[in-house]
């Protein structure tokens, strides 16, 4: 979730609760 963390802004924890829209959550491998 890191690419995920710089594009949104938002910690990656918080980020797997609530997700903005438009944006899919998918677990990938780290």
């Amino acid at each position: 979730f890191s690419d995920f963390n710089l594009n949104t802004g938002i910690p990656d924890k918080f980020f797997t609760f609530k997700a903005p829209e438009g944006v899919e959550v998918v677990q990938m491998p780290q």
